[in-house]
């Protein structure tokens, strides 16, 4: 059932999203103040509109936030990944979103600091810290996280011989 809905779900914002969908809402809502004016602007007439108009924003506020959630996680998989992969990354930051709302504003805290001293320092960009002891929410490996070295993870054949591949700007098309 919660495929089906995913499924539903992504569908249903793709295609109101649509220009065509925007269009058709616009004429409608325009007929319907012609109409209005052929009813004499009657209560029943009002009365329907908003009716229409309230459920589908109901509705469409649970099918937009699902898509949002299901975006939200997938980006946060993504950055994940990015902060596994990358030497020097700080690890214990994958799955920072489950840390507590104090052990966030420690970490921006601590990100501000590194902002703050790189504004000082000529706007070069730092890549060691910020000289002070990391905060408590920076040394708490997140919940469920593998271990600080992890499991080996492939690496894409273009960056087999370390480093980051090299970027023309152009995408690379998948290996044959």
């Amino acid at each position: 059932m919660q495929e089906r809905f995913r499924r539903f779900a992504e569908r249903t914002t793709a295609t109101l999203g649509s220009v065509w969908v925007f269009t058709t809402a616009v004429v409608f809502t325009v007929l319907w103040g012609i109409s209005g004016l052929l009813v004499g602007f009657s209560d029943t007439w009002q009365l329907t509109m908003n009716t229409v108009a309230s459920i589908v924003a109901f509705l469409m506020v649970f099918v937009i936030q699902n898509t949002q959630s299901r975006d939200a996680r997938a980006i946060h998989l993504k950055l994940d990944e990015l902060l596994r992969s990358v030497d020097g990354a700080r690890q214990h930051l994958v799955e920072v979103e489950s840390l507590s709302d104090q052990e966030m504003e420690e970490l921006r805290e601590e990100f501000r600091a590194i902002h703050e001293r790189a504004l000082r320092d000529g706007g070069r960009a730092i890549t060691g810290g910020t000289g002070a002891r990391p905060s408590r929410a920076a040394t708490r490996p997140a919940p469920d996280a593998p271990p600080a070295d992890g499991p080996e993870l492939p690496l894409p054949e273009d960056t087999a011989g370390g480093g980051a591949p090299e970027r023309s700007g152009t995408p690379t098309p998948p290996p044959a």
